[in-house]
């Protein structure tokens, strides 16, 4: 034991060298890792930053055109409020310009125009050798004639042909063309040693032309904005130690990029050494236009922060001590774990025995519940089966065994007498409780049908692997007969077995949905018996309901397929038609009804007369609703009985009228007394 633990020590030593070294390179490759993090964030804010003011440029051009599509004439006091606002909110704005669209046929009138306005040296000129010259001879000029800041210094510049340019014609073109902001590369054009001029087409009327063709007819001038790429770039800016490098993609199918703008150190030369250079590249989209910028940074020794790696030294230190210090128990612990091993080898015996009787009592139990048991493995081939399972299916524990589930435990729908996939199929599939309720059945090895509710749900080994399935079933043929019986009880008449009210106005509502789709009528009958008071007090309520029995079945015998009679209670009967072509059809059905109603019922030995009196209501024309269609339905019924009885009425709209106005007339009556 002393030599094990001689040997054990000095390797516990070495190991926590090795993790103390891991944990210090990691500590610095982590520090590294978090100042690359930092670097790309900062990074990241300066290129939304500069995308933001991008944008921003894009978005007070467009509203400088704003001005000039909602104003036929926009003069130099007009220019010039929106453009000093514009140059206090945005410094790196050198100026703007409004150049207007000039031909050649209307130079000379133009020039004079601009001299009539006060401009008294006034002339169309152009740039060459960097000098301002008379303007050539060109198709069409674009010079300009509003400038801010206007000062005697660019006073000159008034008239100055931006279409002469060879460097902005392009540009300018491409403006028209396209509709957008466009920006120019960087030139040497005023006071800053790079500007870039950012150009938006202004054109006739106030929608933009859909074709290059008409903007290139309808253009009326250019805005340009000269920019200070370098104060574009660096300002809001103030981190010294970063490089940045915005270029400009002038044409999107090339990857050569033209410089904006840098700013930023060279890398420092001293005893310092570098460990990283962190270099990002971004791509700003605005517009049409696409920038580059580029930012580098440079990690030195300087900048690592030595918190986390002296913290890791530390660590490794106190786990190197702490593993020498465990190694030095192991041994001992060995001993009390072969002691404990002998105490748990006595302790599984006594559970294999319990087990033992615990699966005896578990088998005893699977036997005598009511429900059937089944289990299979993980194919889904049957590995038991209790008695109640023998007696639903037909089939034997012992000829049932290793055959499919679906073999023996068939599923078929309860109307449809289609098979139904098992349960323990999907619960093995899918690995979760399968519950199966509803219009199924269990088909018998006979072939009868058994009504039955299931559940399959997965078994699992410790390491939680399915090893097969256990299935439960409950025969629920006396609930479902049960159910089926309550439900039909609740939807008919107890005594002529037609639908009732609540059914009634099911179908109705129904039928009057799909009316629209078959273009077709509906009609409403409602039956009322004559006499039949008469019945009840003479002949007795026995006879009264052997005449109702009589009544529903001449119904049903003289309807079509597919229309419903039923009984709304008492001598009151409903008969919905659908699919009515010509009211002929209805008067023709209802002839019939009442025709047949005139023969003589037999009650109990003695021939009785009775009649009918029947009211119409259609769909659409008296109607959508079916509360409405009933009331006047009722309506037309009681006019039927007024005149005569065993006869039928179709409502009509003065019926409903004559009803309002009776009411009145009862209500002034009844205040009337009142008053007397």
């Amino acid at each position: 034991m002393p030599h094990r633990q001689n040997t054990l020590s000095p390797f516990a030593l070495l190991f926590g060298v090795i993790v103390t070294i891991a944990l210090v390179y990691s500590a610095v490759n982590y520090s590294i890792d978090r100042d690359r993090d930092t670097n790309l964030t900062s990074s990241i804010y300066i290129k939304d930053l500069l995308e933001r003011k991008i944008n921003l440029l894009n978005e007070v051009i467009h509203s400088m055109r704003t001005l000039f599509d909602v104003s036929s004439y926009v003069n130099s006091d007009e220019f010039r409020l929106i453009s000093t606002d514009l140059l206090a909110r945005h410094p790196y704005v050198l100026s703007t310009n409004y150049l207007p669209l000039v031909t050649s046929e209307r130079k000379n009138i133009f020039e004079e125009k601009m001299l009539d306005q006060g401009f008294i040296t006034f002339a169309m000129t152009q740039l060459r050798g960097g000098k301002i010259v008379s303007a050539q001879e060109r198709t069409r000029y674009f010079p300009v004639v509003y400038r801010e800041p206007f000062t005697p210094l660019n006073a000159r510049q008034l008239g100055l042909d931006y279409l002469s340019h060879p460097t902005l014609e392009k540009v300018i073109n491409k403006a028209i063309d396209s509709s957008t902001a466009v920006t120019s590369t960087p030139i040497k054009f005023g006071s800053a040693d790079r500007e870039l001029i950012i150009f938006k087409a202004v054109y006739a009327g106030k929608d933009t032309p859909p074709t290059v063709e008409q903007r290139q007819k309808t253009v009326n001038g250019l805005i340009a904005l000269h920019i200070d790429a370098s104060a574009l770039l660096t300002m809001g800016t103030d981190d010294p130690n970063k490089n940045l490098q915005l270029s400009l993609l002038p044409d999107s199918n090339s990857d050569v990029t033209i410089g904006v703008a840098a700013y930023g150190q060279a890398m420092q030369q001293n005893s310092y050494k570098v460990i990283k250079q962190f270099s990002h590249s971004f791509t700003i989209q605005s517009e049409e236009q696409t920038y580059v910028l580029s930012i580098s940074e440079p990690l030195y020794w300087t900048n690592i922060k030595l918190t986390l790696p002296v913290t890791a030294l530390l660590t490794g230190i106190i786990l190197t001590t702490f593993l020498v210090m465990q190694m030095r128990t192991i041994i001992k612990r060995e001993e009390d774990l072969e002691k404990r091993n002998e105490e748990i080898q006595a302790v599984v015996l006594l559970r294999t025995s319990e087990l033992e009787f615990e699966k005896e009592r578990a088998q005893t139990t699977l036997e005598s519940i009511s429900d059937a048991v089944i289990t299979t493995d993980s194919s889904g081939n049957i590995q038991y089966m209790n008695p109640v399972a023998e007696s639903m299916t037909g089939w034997e524990e012992k000829e049932a065994i290793e055959r499919p589930i679906a073999e023996v435990f068939n599923i078929t729908h309860q109307n449809k007498k289609i098979y139904i996939k098992n349960p323990v199929q999907e619960c093995l599939k899918k690995g979760q409780v399968i519950q199966l309720k509803g219009s199924v059945n269990l088909l018998h090895k006979s072939g009868k049908s058994i009504a039955f509710e299931s559940a399959a749900s997965p078994l699992t080994d410790k390491k939680d692997e399915i090893i097969g399935a256990v299935l439960i079933a409950h025969d629920v043929s006396d609930a479902r007969r049960i159910a089926k019986l309550m439900k039909h009880q609740a939807m008919h008449d107890s005594l002529t077995g037609l639908p009732n009210r609540a059914l009634l106005f099911d179908r109705l509502k129904q039928t009057l949905l799909r009316a629209p789709w078959n273009k077709k009528c509906v009609a409403l009958m409602f039956l009322d018996l004559d006499r039949f008071k008469v019945v009840n007090d003479t002949l007795g309520h026995n006879a009264g309901d052997q005449l109702l029995c009589q009544v529903a079945e001449r119904l049903r015998n003289e309807l079509r397929d597919g229309d419903t009679v039923c009984r709304l209670g008492g001598d009151e009967f409903v008969i919905i038609l659908r699919d009515i072509a010509h009211q002929n059809h209805i008067e023709e059905l209802a002839e019939k009804v009442v025709a047949i109603l005139r023969v003589p019922f037999q009650l109990n030995g003695t021939e009785f007369h009775t009649s009918a009196s029947v009211g119409i209501s259609m769909y659409p024309q008296d109607g959508q609703d079916p509360d409405l269609l009933m009331k006047k339905a009722d309506t037309a019924m009681y006019r039927a009985k007024a005149k005569g009885k065993s006869t039928y009425v179709l409502y009509k709209e003065e019926m409903g009228r004559c009803d309002a106005n009776s009411l009145n007339r009862e209500t002034e009556l009844h205040h009337a007394v009142e008053r007397d």
